[in-house]
């Protein structure tokens, strides 16, 4: 468990992964990508990680775009090796009626989206929060630099859970969003947003 504290993650692209890192806290070197190249097709399985040597393995996989997943029903989230019920309505009218909610190892968590620059948060309880926006973008990279804080006893299943949702396609969290991903979930039928757990 740690204290209340703020880090930022860079963004870097390779040939191979797409992601961001950086020094977060007492939890040391993060690490959090997706893969990419020239020879994913649509429908096939792609993969978020965390890697950290204080952090617990992390994934989460599904379909998704240019190698980053995306979420639904559908997708796997895995938690040192414990796998995740994620349960919500991305049709809600407003943001924290879309809000994702996990469970996980006897634990609830809500992430949702909070505000403009991509702006999330996932809290646990009423003390636990770990939240993210975006900075500026990064020259030679596809992304932005990310701002983090890490509000009370946060502990290393909460920050692995809010890190690796930094390189999954969770759009629908904010209303534009929402609008932007609709045609992708047609296309795709997910038939998700029922609101519940798997």
């Amino acid at each position: 468990m740690t204290d209340s504290f703020e880090f930022v993650l860079e963004p870097y692209d390779t040939k191979t992964e797409r992601g961001v890192t950086g020094t977060v806290g007492a939890f040391g070197e993060v690490r959090v990508f997706h893969t990419r190249g020239r020879h994913i097709r649509p429908g096939d399985i792609l993969r978020t990680e965390v890697v950290s040597e204080r952090l617990p393995d992390t994934y989460l996989t599904n379909i998704g775009m240019a190698g980053e997943p995306y979420l639904s029903k559908k997708a796997t989230l895995s938690v040192g090796g414990i796998l995740a019920g994620l349960a919500y309505n991305p049709l809600g009218l407003r943001r924290s009626a879309r809000a994702l909610f996990i469970g996980l190892a006897g634990r609830e968590y809500g992430y949702a989206s909070t505000g403009e620059g991509h702006a999330v948060e996932l809290r646990r309880g009423g003390d636990v929060r770990v939240g993210f926006v975006d900075g500026p973008h990064v020259r030679k990279t596809s992304g932005h630099r990310r701002f983090g804080t890490a509000h009370g006893p946060v502990d290393a299943m909460d920050m692995a859970i809010a890190l690796v949702f930094e390189r999954v396609d969770v759009a629908w969290l904010s209303t534009g969003g929402m609008l932007a991903t609709a045609p992708f979930r047609m296309i795709s039928s997910q038939n998700d947003g029922d609101g519940r757990a798997r």
